[in-house]
This record gives structure tokens, sequence and C-alpha cells, in this order.
């Protein structure tokens, strides 16, 4: 099938030469290169790691940075650490980032938890179980939700999010297991299924998409959007890609070999049209592993001229 948009994921991470703020810097420029090729979106993750040169644990300072640098391309988070948010500050801060960036906004839920060391310095109730852990997950997804979504029925509690009657940002549930898509369905969120964490199983939840997507029509009465995310870096240079192969083996552990695209563009065409039509996705979130900031620059060039993004922007504005 076509791929219509294509977006980028980025945590931050790049050689251990480079300082924290240079980084920001180098990510800052991407963004606005992204936009110049054609790219459809922008997400940056949440992770908290211990790296000297990490540039941030939570994006959203970055964020308005990214989006004073740009006009058009949507930009988000990849997403918030749902078990360790505030639901109030979450919603409240996303409905005005919404608002004063023109409605580009994406808000994507993680199920992660922070490293051991971090722990402590968050405020979280205390977990007894795995079962527990994903219902208040679930609880503070369904809470922010709820805040965007329902302002009438918390506008009555006295409960209001500036701007009042302002447009709420993109929901999205970022996840690898088919239980994502009920989750989904039941805070009227966006479906991002992703393909390159270790141990995926391709063909799990397939009927289960089908069957959200009907279902998200029935109740809200549109299709929701559904995208796949997928890991790599393309260049025709095979000096480069076995560079950023072993790269990736030796510091990013969590990508699955079986689905890491490594190659040609033209062979990363090939396979990132395949993955979407195997999942009826018109859109693919590609996060390059790359280090190296002309490494990353060179794959989005090549990726920008392969799917003829230049020319297709009319169809992503």
């Amino acid at each position: 099938m076509s791929i219509n948009k294509i977006g980028l994921m980025d945590f931050g991470t790049r050689s251990k030469k480079i300082d924290s703020l240079s980084i920001i810097e180098s990510v800052i420029e991407d963004a606005a290169l992204a936009e110049k090729l054609g790219f459809h979106r922008l997400w940056y993750g949440e992770h908290f790691i211990t790296s000297a040169n990490s540039p941030w644990f939570s994006p959203d300072m970055l964020l308005p940075l990214i989006c004073g640098n740009t006009n058009t391309i949507r930009v988000g988070i990849a997403g918030v650490l749902a078990g360790y948010t505030s639901p109030i500050r979450t919603a409240s801060s996303y409905k005005m980032l919404n608002n004063l960036f023109n409605n580009r906004i994406d808000l994507g839920f993680a199920k992660g938890t922070p490293g051991g060391n971090f722990l402590p310095f968050f405020s979280q109730p205390k977990i007894a179980s795995h079962e527990e852990g994903m219902q208040h997950i679930q609880s503070q997804i369904a809470a922010i939700s709820s805040l965007l979504h329902d302002e009438d029925e918390h506008v009555k509690n006295g409960v209001i999010l500036a701007p009042y009657r302002g447009s709420v940002p993109s929901l999205w549930n970022l996840g690898g297991s088919p239980h994502s898509y009920q989750a989904s369905l039941s805070n009227q969120l966006n479906c991002s299924r992703t393909l390159f964490h270790k141990g995926v199983n391709l063909e799990l939840g397939l009927d289960n998409l089908k069957a959200y997507r009907e279902d998200f029509y029935k109740q809200f009465g549109r299709l929701p959007e559904v995208n796949i995310a997928l890991a790599g870096f393309t260049s025709p240079n095979k000096s480069k890609r076995e560079e950023v192969i072993a790269l990736s083996e030796a510091e990013f552990d969590f990508v699955e070999p079986k689905t890491r695209l490594c190659c040609e563009p033209q062979e990363l065409f090939d396979k990132m049209s395949a993955y979407a039509e195997m999942y009826d996705a018109d859109e693919v979130i590609f996060f390059d592993i790359a280090r190296d900031p002309d490494y990353r620059r060179e794959s989005m060039a090549w990726m920008s001229e392969v799917f003829g993004m230049k020319n297709r922007q009319q169809l992503v504005a």
C-alpha cells in the first residue's frame, strides 16, 4: 500500500562525544530539516537513563522550542510515562501547548517505568503487583483523556483547563501488544503499534486492530489514526550501515534484529511498505538508530527522496 506519511521518533541518543546542549541544538536543526524534507510528525521520547550526555528525561521543555522553529509539522511526546505523571498537569500543559501552536501537538502515552535509581524522586502510590500497576496506568490515562474530552462535565465541578473551549491535542496509545487496542478504544486514543521492540510478535493482534477500527468508528463517528513504529537506518553506503548496526547491537539492546531496517533506500521503501500493508497503516514512525548527526540527516534525506515526500507535502499539511 502507499505510505502517505512518515514521522520520526527521537530519544536524543547521540555519540558520547557530543555534550547534551549540543545535542539539543542538533535536534532543533533536525526538526527544521525534517519539515523541509516533508516528514509529517516528530515524536520525542520520555526516558530516564543514567548518561552524562543525555539531553533530557522528559522532552516537555523541548517541544515549544521545536514548535517555534517549525511551522506545520506535528510535534509530540512518545510518550509520557503514564504511571508517573500528574493527570491535571499533563492535560493542562498539553492543551495549552496545542493552542499556542496551531493544533499540531501529539500527546502519546507509554507504559514504561523509570530506572530504579530514579523512582525515589517520583510521587506514586505503592504498587503491589503488575496487575495493580497496569490498572493504575489505565486510570491515569483515563483521567487525562477525560479532562481533555469531557470539558462540560468538569466545568460543572469547577475545573476549567485553559484555554476554555480550546482545541485538544491528538492523543495516542503506544504499545506492542493487542491489549493496546482495547485501552485505546476505552479512552478515545489513536494507536501506534511498535514493531521494533525485542521479542515483538508481528502476527499477534491483527484481528484486534480491525475490530478496534470498527468499534472506534461506531462509538465516536470517525476512524482512528493508526501508525506503526519501525527502527533502522538507511544509506547506500554499506560500511556506514555496518557501523550503525554494530553500535546498535552494543547499545540499543531493546531493538529487535528481525525487524531492524538497516538497508539501502529502495530496500527500506519495500520493507516499510510491506509492514504498512500488513497493518493497513498509511503512516510509519521511524526511529533512526544512528548516533552520528550527519548519518541521521543523510538517512532522512534518502527517506524523503525514495518516498517522494517533498512532492507530496500537500497531502500531509
